[in-house]
């Protein structure tokens, strides 16, 4: 019977050890270890056959694969990669892709051209680069503000709302000033 326990916390290691879930740093993770390499790469089935093989005694091997099986149970329950929301996606590829073409970013990641556009122009960046718009937020007269908008709006293609939100005004002042120039 207790050869048998043993067996099934080995068969169980060896599946572990053998699938996906060995790896160091789990698939879909982006977090890495800073940890300085200790030497010790065994994997969770060498370490228990190695505790089982030096067990000399039926009591010392009951001992063994009741502590295997607390570490096989440590394992299941260990924290798994959360999967990345879409906010914490387009925020990712707004950062990391600063500077790359929207064609360059879809090679990278699971988007549209398109979409990429749509995302930088919905966050205030260039569509093309994705570098952040610089706008200059200080006129002096009602006719400098509308200019600025009119800019905003033919060189970025920026919506009323973003236009505003960029400047510091209200959506009506973007809209006013618009009306003002036509």
């Amino acid at each position: 019977m207790k050869h048998a326990r043993a067996a099934q916390v080995l068969a169980e290691a060896s599946m572990i050890s053998e699938g996906p879930g060995a790896s160091y740093v789990p698939a879909g993770c982006r977090a890495h270890d800073s940890k300085e390499p200790s030497g010790d790469n065994w994997s969770l089935y060498d370490q228990i056959a190695l505790s089982f093989q030096r067990c000399h005694s039926p009591r010392a091997l009951e001992r063994a694969v009741d502590k295997a099986e607390a570490q096989l149970a440590a394992w299941r329950i260990s924290p798994k990669s959360v999967p990345e929301t879409s906010e914490e996606r387009d925020r990712r590829i707004l950062i990391e892709h600063e500077g790359a073409s929207p064609e360059q970013v879809e090679l990278r990641e699971d988007l549209h051209p398109k979409a990429i556009r749509r995302l930088r122009l919905r966050n205030g960046r260039e569509p093309e680069s994705g570098a952040a718009i610089e706008v200059e937020c200080r006129w002096t007269t009602r006719d400098e503000r509308a200019r600025g908008v009119l800019a905003l709006k033919q060189q970025h293609g920026l919506s009323t709302r973003q236009i505003a939100e960029q400047m510091g005004v209200s959506h009506v002042t973007v809209l006013n000033d618009l009306a003002a120039l036509r």
